[in-house]
């Protein structure tokens, strides 16, 4: 399976998305209502889909119900996450589970069609996610506290000492896991759902786009400073990286005459699944690699 590469529009997409199912596609937002479908293997295109803006009124109503029917690859699969102007919908692996992420009042749980506010304690949630096969939500709010759901079960709210840096973090939820994944400007930190913080790293670099795999076992960053991709393991052990230019540069352009970014190019947002094929965006032009085409770097070992 060999790496790709594919010039889709003449700006920075709005994200990129592994989407499971069969065939496994790579979905490519242009823009936050538009999004084109590629076969992962051979980046074959595959479709594409201009989804509708969200409707007013109850999300638990029937035409909130149709629009959330609609948030689907052409395989059948549910987007992870869809951004529907203020809100975010974080949607379940069987579409029953949706968090909406309201930038200006908090989180909703819907349940089949029936809505839990969440419980924050008033203060504005800067970024949050959902786990796809629990329903388990994580989300980090503006004093510095990972609230914890189970389903519309409040667990609690945590202090984790996490320093934003004037940055929004990334919150990632992995599949069935028990863990909470958080990325800040100058960390990375892996949490329990108790709030105990089982490993923290401070990073030399500042995080730009940020991805876990479903299984939390691969975590993938961007270094936005230099232009890197960067994956660590599930202890948050840095294991591969390499230059996303570099990575461009030996993927097969699937086009006559295609060109590469400006030297300082950074990718804008990436992806990466659980066979460590690793999807990234730079100033439009989308590339398919794998955990192999980065450079592996060497680990410590236990003495016998």
């Amino acid at each position: 399976m060999s790496d790709w590469r594919l010039d889709v529009c003449d700006h920075p997409v709005h994200d990129v998305q592994l989407v499971g199912g069969d065939p496994p596609l790579v979905a490519v937002w242009l823009t936050d209502q538009s999004v084109q479908f590629y076969d992962v293997q051979h980046g074959a295109f595959y479709g594409m889909l201009d989804v509708m803006p969200a409707p007013n009124g109850d999300p638990g109503g029937e035409t909130w119900r149709s629009f959330l029917d609609t948030l689907r690859a052409p395989n059948g699969a549910f987007f992870p996450v869809v951004n529907a102007g203020q809100t975010a919908i974080h949607t379940s692996r069987d579409g029953r589970v949706h968090l909406y992420h309201h930038r200006d009042r908090g989180l909703t749980l819907g349940i089949d069609g029936d809505l839990f506010p969440l419980e924050h304690g008033g203060n504005s949630m800067l970024a949050a996610a959902l786990d796809r096969e629990l329903a388990t939500v994580g989300g980090l709010s503006a004093d510095n506290r990972l609230h914890v759901y189970q389903q519309h079960v409040y667990l609690g709210a945590y202090d984790i000492d996490a320093a934003f840096d004037g940055a929004v973090p990334v919150v990632l939820l992995p599949d069935a896991a028990g863990l909470v994944i958080i990325a800040t400007a100058s960390a990375l930190m892996a949490c329990d759902t108790a709030g105990q913080v089982q490993e923290r790293q401070r990073l030399p670099f500042t995080v730009g786009a940020a991805s876990c795999s479903p299984d939390g076992n691969l975590i993938a960053l961007v270094d936005r400073e230099q232009g890197m991709i960067r994956v660590y393991d599930a202890g948050l052990r840095l294991t591969h990286q390499q230059h996303a230019l570099e990575v461009l540069e030996h993927a097969a352009p699937l086009q006559l005459l295609a060109g590469l970014p400006v030297a300082d190019a950074v990718p804008e947002a990436l992806g990466i699944d659980d066979d460590g094929r690793l999807v990234f965006a730079v100033d439009g032009i989308v590339c398919r690699t794998h955990l192999d085409a980065l450079t592996p770097l060497p680990q410590p070992r236990s003495l016998l």
